[in-house]
């Protein structure tokens, strides 16, 4: 069995999950398993991921249901001893898994595994780099005042913290990421890979500009 399992949620991400997956699978950290959750995509997504080949991808297809439930799905499928995810219009570095392996077979207390942020614009062209952060350790009380891992798309996860944590609300429609790590952060320390790794795309329809939405939820 690979030892990290890579969870790609999709829904109508027809024009970038070309790249995302490309991110994934030019990883210098090779053990791994792609699992691709079609979320009841519309568009020709499907179609997209099916013209991709590498015998570490599996596609499951399902009715709808939402981002936390996607990854939810993906997680009943890993068999990796650590687990990570990126939506399907982000990108990594080539080494993001491999300095998070890295990181976590280093502190074998820590249950997860962060990164830096950059942030692109929708066309992938233009960017900024998040602030810095250097927090590890028992991350809990810094994580209540704000969400410094900054997308679903970072962090790397032991299975047993997983487990020992539960799964994704459902019912979230927003912040459901970070009300997650909070869980995970009540039971486990943290380890920062202090490297820009993460490459996260702003549009006007991605959640972070759901400002409404996240407010409800929050």
């Amino acid at each position: 069995m690979p030892l990290v399992s890579v969870v790609v949620p999709a829904y109508n991400v027809s024009k970038t999950i070309c790249d995302t997956l490309d991110s994934i699978l030019k990883q210098t950290f090779s053990d791994f398993e792609l699992i691709i959750i079609n979320d009841g995509s519309t568009d020709n997504t499907l179609q997209v991921i099916e013209g991709v080949r590498d015998p570490r991808i599996q596609v499951f297809s399902y009715e709808n249901g939402g981002l936390p439930e996607a990854r939810n799905r993906g997680i009943a499928r890993a068999t990796g001893e650590l687990i990570t995810f990126i939506d399907a219009d982000d990108l990594w570095t080539q080494d993001k898994l491999e300095c998070q392996v890295t990181a976590l077979q280093q502190n074998p207390e820590a249950g997860l595994a962060y990164s830096w942020t950059c942030f692109m614009d929708s066309e992938g062209k233009s960017f900024s780099q998040d602030l810095p952060c250097y927090i590890e350790g028992n991350v809990y009380a810094q994580l209540l005042v704000g969400n410094f891992i900054t997308s679903g798309s970072n962090v790397m996860l032991r299975a047993s913290a997983i487990e020992s944590a539960g799964l994704f609300d459902r019912t979230l429609k927003s912040i459901e990421d970070w009300e997650y790590w909070l869980r995970v952060a009540a039971k486990w320390p943290f380890v920062v890979v202090p490297q820009y790794q993460i490459l996260y795309r702003q549009s006007a329809t991605s959640m972070a500009s759901k400002i409404d939405v996240m407010e409800k939820y929050s």
